[in-house]
């Protein structure tokens, strides 16, 4: 780790004390390009060397989100786990997330459905249970404004 060396170590500690973090700048000054520092396997491997299994950390970019109802959101944060690399049962896992990420698609404004396939699929990543997974929002700040405020309830009452 020597980009932003500081920088990694300070969001990691965060990681692994299971709290929230926030990255500010303004546009421009390389906020994006250091969540790929945060998100690339060797600067993780290096960071939580020795632990059984690493954490997952997983981008949702909301550069791509066309409005911030639930669904869209939940979508977005399913979309980077049907690519996940971790070990040979990844490609039916992708498949698994695959088919609930289209059943979560097709829900419509059913919150309640969207919520239920978005659980399943976690649980289907986060195994086995001590599996942890964090998510690292991009443009976070426009998701804020602009969803719901039941949805950030909801997305703790996942972290519990």
């Amino acid at each position: 780790m020597t980009i932003r060396k500081n920088d990694l170590h300070a969001i990691y500690s965060c990681v692994k004390a299971g709290e929230s973090a926030q990255v500010l700048g303004m546009s421009g000054v390389g906020k994006s390009n250091h969540f790929n520092n945060v998100l690339d396997p060797k600067n993780i491997k290096d960071y939580f060397d020795g632990e059984n299994r690493p954490p997952i950390l997983v981008r949702v970019n909301f550069h791509y989100a066309v409005d911030f109802k639930p669904r869209t959101v939940y979508s977005l944060m399913l979309e980077p786990l049907e690519s996940l690399n971790r070990d040979e049962e990844d490609a039916e896992l992708s498949k698994q997330i695959e088919v609930l990420h289209n059943k979560l698609l097709d829900v419509g404004d059913d919150i309640l459905k969207a919520q239920r396939l978005f659980r399943q699929a976690l649980r289907l990543v986060m195994r086995p249970e001590s599996q942890k997974i964090y998510f690292v929002f991009d443009q976070f700040d426009k998701m804020l404004r602009e969803a719901p405020s039941r949805l950030f309830s909801n997305l703790r009452g996942l972290r519990e």
